[in-house]
Formats: C-alpha cells, structure tokens, sequence
C-alpha cells in the first residue's frame, strides 16, 4: 500500500510503461525486470498504455487518489548510470519511451493491482510520445506554440521547449 498526500509538484510521481521497459530491454540487450529493481526512476509500471495512450492533462482515479498527467520524463544520465549501459539516456531520448510525471489531485492510498480509470482527458492532442517528438524532432515553432499553450503541461517541461525552439537539442545535459 502506498499513502499519497496532495501535492503541487508535477513530478510526484513517474509511470514507466511495460512496453516501453520491453522495448527498451530488446534495444540495449538488457533484461532489466521492473519486478526486482526500479532501474528507470519510476513509482509505477502500467501495462496496457504507453507514451501514445497518455495525455497531459489527463486524471485518472488509482485507488482512492486522483493524479493528473503533467509532462514526459526528460532522460538524464542517470539512467545511463543506473542501467549500466552508456547509450541508455540517448535511446530512452531519441525513442520516446520516457515514461510521464504526475501531479496528486486528490491524497489517498494506493495498491499494488489498482487500475488507473481515466476520468476526464482536457487535451487529448497531447500525447507523451508528440510531446517527446517535439523535443526529439526538427523544431516546428508553430506546434511548440500550440505546447506552450497547454495550461496543465508542467513548468520545466514548457522550458525544454522553449530552449529547443531557441536552438538546443531538447536532451538533457549530463
């Protein structure tokens, strides 16, 4: 059982997707199981949805809390570390399989087993993985506009996006 209280943060919580473990798995030969070891950062893997299924904005009910989907994971060299293999940030970056944060709406108690139940989806064109396609692709300025103006997408996320519309590579230094 997890107790989670209220929080303002919009990184509360990480998801990783099953799928996105698999694949990344079949693309560093690596047989990381998520059962034994949070190799990747996260709180929760979820099966069934991965970064094209999540949207910001999006609240699901898990247990008794409400989370809202606030923006991709943005890799770090500590993956890289963490999994032993020096390419991990750079695939997790260029691949998309990033995982997503959460912000807690509403506190409550968590258990292993409990199904996310989407409750409500403000902005379905937002897609973790057309999130992470912005910051991973040619620049587009008019798109990034229209991300920026995303009202429940996280402060540091708007950031990575305005540096990348300024010139910057979008990945995460160090």
């Amino acid at each position: 059982m997890l107790k989670l209280m209220k929080q303002a943060s919009s990184a509360a919580l990480f998801f990783m997707a099953e799928q996105s473990i698999a694949a990344l798995n079949a693309l560093s030969g690596q047989a990381v199981d998520y059962r034994e070891t949070a190799v990747y950062g996260e709180n929760f893997v979820v099966s069934e949805w991965d970064e094209s299924h999540i949207c910001v904005g999006d609240r699901y009910r898990i247990g008794s809390c409400l989370v809202e989907i606030s923006q991709p994971r943005r890799p770090c060299s500590r993956l890289s570390k963490n999994s032993g293999w020096s390419e991990m940030q750079k695939t997790v970056f260029q691949h998309g399989l990033t995982g997503w944060y959460a912000r807690v709406v509403e506190g409550g108690e968590i258990h292993s087993g409990d199904t996310l139940e989407l409750q409500s989806r403000p902005y379905p064109q937002w897609t973790i993985k057309r999130l992470n396609a912005l910051l991973s692709g040619e620049c587009n300025a008019f798109v990034i506009g229209e991300a920026l103006a995303c009202e429940l997408l996280a402060a540091a996320f708007k950031r990575a996006l305005e540096g990348k519309f300024q010139g910057g590579s979008g990945m995460v230094a160090g």
